[in-house]
């Protein structure tokens, strides 16, 4: 990509700031060319500066190409020949080498056979190694890649997190650790000299396990002889990683439970409650939902960790990433495909996106954060998951302002708090990332000029959604209503559609892989123990698997079998795994290369599952009486709202050695012994006993 640089001084030589000063006119060339991505601008950083840091960071929202840096803003260093700048001139220049890694050193044409380049080239290079950086940058150049990086945010109740996602999260060791040490105080206070009770411990949305680790560092920093620990977890992949820390790690002192949080039973109620379902915004994960229904297993004076958390949103001057957000837009609107296979609105307004490693002006100080959502987790009621509230602010200079960013503090116990507001931003933390919800339209701010934004959270129809509207110093549209543009959605499902960020193209899951072997049971009316490293159960009356899915497979002859499977399991890995008699059913394997695990389902059951990939609509379209609701066995995964499902398997035409599969391009070719053609729709021809087939079937 070719880009254009727009040479303008950082100020002008007075100090007071005019409609016609260095940012306005860049503001007026930015706009007038349409805020192309390709234009950016080349400070000149100047020998003398005005004072006002606001006005020098507010560039710090621009695209910046490069800094030019003429020789007369050095000087000579103190006890030294070595060239050096001012110390004020030492903080910009820390500041803009956040934004840009380019520098144009200038010299007139006479110094260039006297002076010493490569001594101002090292210092320069000193100087942006000593970049501003963000709490959550120090310690970790990895994390300075993703400054102004946007990316959808994420979905855990609708969508199972990445192994990819939860390695991020797990190398947060800064936030663990105010867990564990929030835990250890709240196991203290409930110790009374040397009656220690017997704890009952519950975490709700385990993950991989780092929370849980964190429970037991408390309980045996304790010496606790008895506790009950029980991990929620609804990923399934992330349930098999629990069970296997269970047997290799933590001596099998956890009772793990693959279950939603809102639809989890304890056998007792709990002492503490922990929990991580916050989300850049404190609620935007959907904590008020699922803590609700937690807070009915808490004991009258049991704990909830996280105790309290508060929402802040902020004005800002980003006409960067504005851009950037607006791009996806167009993309959607020019990429049929996608529009096709997406839901068009859930990107066509780009009302809502997240934003990792903000550096923009405006966002410094404290009074620029003001409070939007306060949540007492432990009081809290269900009428506080719907909110409205109107934020003033007032902009002290001249700016474009692009949106508002989102943030939370969030108190875990007492003192042990986790933040990443600027100002108080817990050190080291990278967990989190503000929240951008961007204006349709930027709008054009004068100094003094107040800004004043609507502000609603609602519920409704099985989402959450955001919604916000701009009413001065100009009123634009409500955002997002009824959240159109984006949403949080209660459900999950097992297989997604993934929008890549930057090249917005769609990838289909393949089917989930087989997870290890695990037993998880939920014991009615008990209380399971842990003393000196055994489990110990009492009064288990009944016990039942929770992960038990049951399917019945019915044949055009009557048959009837009934088969048992995990969740995360296929149809045909219960085929397989109950050795059910259905002859040639699923020969390729699972490998989704024939049609020989087709089944029918009831119209209820197919309308739930995620659709079809393209190559099982291929392999079904050579399936032999297809349906509106026919799908192959080994595409679909179990989940727990199909337990009780009835399939139907028709009648093989062919006999289970006639299939010998080839692929060429899009074609398929079979080889038949006997039978006849599949009633696809596509374009078939039989000669010679070969069945061609190719082309896309067009479904009702």
């Amino acid at each position: 990509m070719t880009f254009i640089w727009c040479r303008l001084p950082l100020t002008w030589n007075r100090i007071d700031e005019t409609a016609d000063d260095a940012w306005h006119l860049y503001h007026q060339l930015r706009t007038a060319c349409g805020n192309d991505a390709r234009l950016e601008v080349a400070l000149e950083i100047g020998a003398d500066l005005c004072d006002n840091m606001q006005i020098l960071d507010r560039w710090t929202g621009e695209s910046i190409g490069c800094l030019i840096i003429p020789s007369k803003v050095f000087q000579t260093s103190p006890g030294g020949d070595l060239p050096t700048v001012s110390e004020f001139h030492r903080q910009l220049l820390s500041i803009l080498f956040a934004r840009t890694s380019r520098a144009v050193l200038e010299f007139d044409s006479e110094q260039l056979d006297t002076i010493p380049i490569n001594e101002y080239s090292f210092c320069v290079r000193n100087l942006y190694k000593n970049q501003r950086v963000l709490p959550m940058e120090k310690n970790s150049s990895v994390m300075r890649s993703y400054r102004d990086y946007l990316q959808l945010p994420l979905q855990p109740l609708f969508e199972d997190l990445s192994a990819a996602t939860y390695e991020v999260f797990e190398t947060d060791s800064v936030k663990y650790m105010q867990y564990e040490m929030a835990i250890k105080e709240a196991i203290s206070d409930k110790i009374s000299g040397n009656d220690v009770p017997f704890f009952n411990v519950i975490v709700c949305g385990a993950g991989r396990g780092p929370l849980v680790t964190a429970v037991l560092k408390a309980l045996e920093h304790f010496a606790i002889p008895a506790f009950q620990l029980i991990a929620v977890e609804k990923n399934i992949n992330a349930v098999s990683t629990l069970d296997h820390l269970n047997k290799t790690k933590w001596n099998r002192k956890v009772h793990i439970v693959h279950s939603d949080v809102r639809k989890f039973k304890p056998p007792a109620k709990a002492d503490i409650i922990v929990s991580e379902m916050l989300g850049s915004f404190g609620d935007n994960e959907l904590s008020p939902e699922c803590l609700y229904e937690a807070m009915k297993f808490l004991k009258p004076d049991g704990v909830c960790i996280p105790q309290f958390y508060q929402s802040y949103l902020s004005p800002v001057h980003a006409p960067k990433l504005h851009y950037n957000a607006a791009q996806y837009r167009k993309q959607v609107e020019y990429n049929v495909n996608i529009i096709n296979l997406l839901n068009e609105r859930m990107l066509w307004n780009v009302d809502m996106l997240s934003i990792l490693l903000l550096h923009l002006s405006l966002t410094t100080q404290s009074h620029y954060f003001h409070s939007l959502i306060k949540l007492d987790v432990s009081n809290a009621k269900p009428k506080q998951k719907n909110f409205y509230k109107v934020l003033k602010f007032r902009s002290e200079i001249d700016c474009e302002l692009s949106g508002f960013l989102g943030y939370f503090y969030c108190i875990l116990y007492k003192d042990h708090a986790l933040s990443i507001l600027p100002s108080n931003h817990t050190p080291n933390m990278r967990s989190w990332f503000s929240m951008f919800f961007p204006l349709v339209t930027p709008v054009m701010v004068k100094a003094g000029a107040e800004i004043e934004i609507h502000f609603w959270r609602n519920t409704g129809h099985g989402k959450v959604w955001y919604e916000w509207w701009l009413a001065k110093p100009t009123a634009l549209p409500v955002q997002n209503p009824n959240g159109r543009s984006w949403s949080f959605a209660f459900i999950m499902v097992v297989m997604v559609f993934i929008l890549h960020y930057q090249y917005l193209y769609v990838i289909q899951l393949s089917r989930v892989p087989p997870v290890l072997s695990y037993k998880v049971l939920y014991f009615k009316n008990a209380v399971p123990q842990v003393k000196a490293g055994f489990r110990v159960v009492q009064n288990a009356t009944t016990e039942f698997p929770v992960d038990r899915i049951a399917v019945t497979f019915l044949t055009s002859h009557g048959d009837q079998f009934k088969a048992y499977g995990k969740i995360g399991d296929t149809l045909l890995d219960m085929v397989f795994n109950d050795n059910i008699p259905l002859d040639g059913f699923g020969i390729c394997e699972g490998t989704c290369s024939c049609s020989t695990c087709h089944v029918i389902l009831k119209r209820e059951q197919y309308d739930y599952l995620p659709s079809p990939r393209e190559d099982e609509l291929d392999m079904l379209d050579l399936a032999y009486g297809l349906t509106d609701t026919s799908r192959l066995a080994c595409q679909i995964v179990l989940t727990e709202q199909l337990d009780g499902m009835e399939v139907v398997v028709p009648v093989m035409l062919f006999s289970k050695t006639c299939f010998q599969i080839v692929k060429h391009g899009t074609s398929f070719h079979l080889g038949l012994i006997h039978g006849t053609a599949p009633t696809g729709r596509g374009s078939a021809s039989i000669s010679k006993g070969i069945v061609e087939y190719s082309g896309r079937a067009s479904r009702k």
